[in-house]
């Protein structure tokens, strides 16, 4: 992207983000896992997801705890 100017749809995300807040049943993820996530749109230079659905497929790398975890993109 470089030289490109790339605007963020931070409006649209956070429409998106409200369903994903509201949801109560939370998938049980363990250490070595990939699952398909929806990663949003980040401020400054954190990786932000693609597509309607702002997803990326994420590598659970280490579970902090039932509501937390390292994750690592696998996709650029």
């Amino acid at each position: 992207m470089d030289g490109e100017i790339y605007i963020k749809d931070h409006k649209d995300w956070l429409k998106t983000k409200e369903i994903i807040d509201n949801r109560s049943n939370l998938p049980v993820v363990m250490d070595g896992d990939i699952w398909l996530l929806q990663v949003g749109v980040n401020l400054g230079s954190e990786i932000d997801g693609k597509g309607s659905s702002y997803a990326r497929p994420v590598y659970v790398f280490r579970k902090i705890n039932k509501d937390t975890f390292i994750g690592i993109p696998l996709t650029t």
